[in-house]
């Protein structure tokens, strides 16, 4: 974990905060919390990565929908079911 953060750490000061090596570091940070079960640490890491892709992805782009099928998965454990399920409806399309 922190190796993660700090080679996010070096990629943001290098690449710039809007690279989609960032936006893949975010996620694979929120992986690992999610794995471990650190639910509320993997929302907010999926909110960057969204956040990230958002601007650099078109909205049928593969790693965005697979952030919003992630994110969405996060919310839902969290209780956060209206806000999941805006997130899956736009990881489908809808």
């Amino acid at each position: 974990k922190a190796h993660f953060k700090q080679a996010m750490a070096i990629t943001n000061k290098t690449l710039g905060p809007y690279h989609p090596e960032v936006a893949a570091l975010f996620n694979n940070l929120a992986v690992l919390a999610y794995v471990q079960g650190d639910y509320n640490q993997a929302e907010v890491l999926y909110k960057g990565a969204l956040a990230i892709y958002e601007k650099i992805r078109a909205a049928d782009h593969p790693e965005l929908v697979a952030v919003l099928k992630s994110y969405s998965v996060i919310l839902m454990e969290l209780g956060k079911t209206e806000q999941a399920d805006a997130l899956a409806q736009r990881a489908s399309g809808q």
